[in-house]
């Protein structure tokens, strides 16, 4: 989500500042093969892509909290 997010930004001359977290705690994994492989696709790279876990700095000073599956909300 987030390489995507800083995508859509690009094309439209938008600097995001953005970051990912997910809510399982999960640290230091890279991105399934499959996303990076579909990512490639659209020519977004995955390949440095790490998790890491949300935790209250990352939310600190943000505008928005999107979830990417009901469970998340």
């Amino acid at each position: 989500a987030e390489a995507y997010a800083r995508a859509w930004g690009a094309v439209r001359g938008i600097d995001l500042a953005v970051a990912s977290a997910g809510t399982l705690g999960i640290v230091g994994h890279p991105a399934e093969p499959k996303m990076v492989a579909v990512a490639a696709e659209v020519g977004i790279d995955l390949s440095q892509h790490r998790s890491q876990a949300l935790a209250a700095e990352l939310l600190r000073d943000v505008d928005a909290v999107l979830c990417m599956s009901m469970p998340h909300a």
